[in-house]
């Protein structure tokens, strides 16, 4: 009996146990097989890799200064208005030309009256020397009052030359009495200018916008990117920021049309407001208030082997990369050119085609 308890306890346990193992092992979930990294890598190609610095403009029409050359006369008054819209040809300012004009009446005068006294003088004398022959005077002093005669001639044609020379140049200068427009374009900028004011030579009065002209400004270029002249650290074209005094190219780009772009210096008044300012360098149709994304390129080269930026490693004066050959990682060391973002130009240890490694 007690065997019989014992063999059935057995049962019993083992059963359980078996119970239990089978509704563990349904329980567990099934492992996942493991799966291979994801390997990022590149092809080596040819082609163009630059140091590029990035800044941002905006473009607006050009601010051209008009002025008198070379006024003669006193500052008269202007006929246009800040904001006003002129077109070529209209008149914008004038000088006082009373004076100029008063001397060029009067020089007139100078002149028909030296005309007038020359002529009755050069008659009076040729009387003279006439009575001189009636009267059978010395063959002598007939030559002497000849020569006299000659002589007056040519000092008083003398002065009548030289009073009309001087007539010329006070008519010229009163050609210029107009300031015109030169172009179509908007009114700026008008000069404190007082009445009656002695303007200095080619001193601008008038600013303007070009209608037909739009410039390019820089509008992020840092202070610190410059230095005044006579300071320390002078370098050469010292208002010129860097990227732009090293750029080998610079490019302009408003969506997906490049523009080339030339550097315009600006006056010295404008240095410390506006440091940088480009044109189009070809016929570029551009609207004002546009932002273009400016583009220098300071290192350049051409056709030549390159590869991602993060497929180079760099050491203790040496370069590598790895190479994928059979699915495996070979360390290969190189030799680079240009070193930039995204691109690294490579000149020695990879040839067209080579795959390699770029770290994530």
């Amino acid at each position: 009996m007690m065997r019989f308890l014992f063999v059935l306890g057995m049962i019993l346990f083992l059963g359980s146990f078996a119970a239990c193992s089978e509704q563990t092992t349904a329980e567990r979930p099934e492992l996942l097989r493991p799966v291979a990294m994801q390997m990022d890598t590149s092809i080596v190609d040819r082609g163009t890799v630059a140091a590029i610095t990035r800044r941002t403009g905006v473009t607006r029409y050009v601010s051209v200064p008009v002025y008198f050359e070379d006024p003669a006369s006193p500052f008269g008054r202007f006929h246009v208005h800040n904001g006003d819209f002129v077109l070529a040809g209209d008149l914008l300012a004038t000088l006082d030309t009373r004076q100029l004009d008063e001397n060029i009446e009067n020089t007139e005068i100078d002149i028909a009256r030296m005309r007038s006294d020359f002529a009755i003088d050069a008659e009076l004398k040729q009387i003279n020397i006439d009575l001189m022959r009636l009267n059978n005077a010395a063959y002598a002093d007939i030559q002497i009052a000849q020569l006299e005669l000659t002589h007056f001639q040519q000092r008083q044609q003398f002065g009548i030359q030289r009073a009309e020379h001087n007539l010329n140049n006070l008519r010229s200068l009163r050609t210029d009495a107009e300031l015109r427009a030169p172009f179509d374009g908007r009114i700026t900028f008008l000069a404190n200018v007082s009445l009656g004011t002695n303007l200095g030579i080619a001193r601008p009065i008038v600013h303007m916008t070009d209608a037909q002209n739009i410039i390019i400004e820089g509008i992020d270029f840092p202070n610190a990117d410059f230095t005044p002249p006579g300071q320390q650290g002078t370098r050469a074209n010292p208002w010129i920021p860097t990227p732009v005094r090293n750029a080998v190219q610079t490019i302009g780009r408003i969506g997906e049309t490049n523009i080339e772009l030339e550097y315009q210096s600006v006056s010295v008044e404008e240095r410390h407001m506006r440091p940088v300012r480009f044109i189009p360098a070809n016929d570029e149709a551009l609207t004002a208030g546009q932002y273009v994304s400016l583009y220098f390129y300071s290192q350049v080269a051409h056709d030549v082997l390159r590869v991602p930026a993060n497929a180079v490693f760099t050491g203790q004066g040496y370069a590598y990369v790895f190479r994928i050959i059979d699915n495996e990682l070979v360390h290969t060391p190189i030799t680079i050119g240009i070193r930039t973002i995204p691109t690294v130009g490579v000149t020695g240890g990879l040839s067209e085609g080579d795959e390699v490694f770029v770290r994530p």
